[in-house]
């Protein structure tokens, strides 16, 4: 099974079996819930679900091609992403009190969260890209001195060429013994 395949696997089984976890736990208040839908408004959280339905849909679409397009349209009409938002409603309720709620929808409130929001998504991308630089940076400097030692990597599809990176490397450039 390849990547692709297993990605689209996991996410539908996560969202045929989160919904039934949800009926078997206990009821939010309504002030709570009403809280809860507030602030995922304000941070975006609910366009995640039709994020989300895309990138399925896109992964589906790219696994059968020769599918006709009418195909993929109707399945869009059929998956109701406002599903997911409710399997998110009690991850927020375990983690956050209605105070905890309140503060932070009156946080995205002001120009700072707003702001924030806004920049939100560049924000992480960015972070991502750096992180990503890191990781490369001490990756490629571990392989080299495991390699310097004698010791070799693994073969087969797990293991890829490290490219070289132009970043600072996250360790000391000392060789360890």
């Amino acid at each position: 099974m390849n990547k692709k395949y297993g990605a689209v696997l996991l996410t539908v089984v996560i969202l045929l079996l989160v919904p039934a976890q949800l009926l078997a736990g206990e009821a939010i208040s309504s002030e709570k819930k009403a809280a809860i839908l507030e602030l995922m408004s304000l941070t975006r959280t609910r366009d995640l679900g039709l994020e989300m339905k895309k990138r399925v849909i896109g992964a589906l679409r790219d696994s059968f091609p020769n599918v006709p397009a009418s195909y993929w349209n109707t399945l869009k009409n059929r998956i109701d992403e406002k599903t997911l938002l409710s399997t998110f409603i009690p991850i927020y309720d375990r983690h956050l009190s209605l105070k905890d709620l309140r503060g932070l929808i009156a946080f995205y409130k002001t120009p700072a969260g707003r702001h924030y929001l806004s920049a939100k998504e560049t924000l992480v991308l960015e972070s991502v890209q750096e992180g990503k630089k890191w990781a490369m940076g001490w990756i490629l400097q571990v392989f080299r001195e495991l390699k310097a030692k004698g010791y070799k990597p693994a073969k087969g599809p797990h293991t890829r060429a490290v490219p070289p990176v132009k970043h600072p490397p996250a360790v000391d450039s000392k060789p360890h013994s």
